[in-house]
């Protein structure tokens, strides 16, 4: 049997949580620092770089297209990635949202 380790769910969460303020954003984009104050509120607590690397990794999934704007890392959500963060569709690494989120 697997290891279950609560920093996957964390991950996966936090991952989630980016896709859903992306859906939310105006123009459904949003630059890294203004995604890490959100992820900050959701109590998801993690570096500027945590930040960049889980865009990167979301983009690696084709659930976000990201842009390098100096030293900005601005995302913008896809349809598979607006798929994912409704529940449509099921991505490894991205928790499934609740019913009603």
């Amino acid at each position: 049997m697997a290891k279950i380790v609560f920093s996957d769910f964390q991950a996966a969460d936090r991952k989630l949580c980016l896709l859903l303020a992306l859906q939310a954003a105006a123009g459904y984009t949003a630059n890294h620092f203004l995604l890490h104050t959100f992820l900050d509120s959701m109590a998801h607590v993690t570096s500027h770089d945590g930040v960049k690397t889980d865009l990167l990794w979301l983009e690696q999934q084709r659930l976000v297209t990201t842009e390098v704007i100096g030293d900005v890392l601005k995302a913008t959500i896809t349809t598979l990635g607006m798929d994912a963060a409704n529940g449509r569709t099921t991505i490894v690494g991205v928790k499934r949202p609740m019913p009603g989120e």
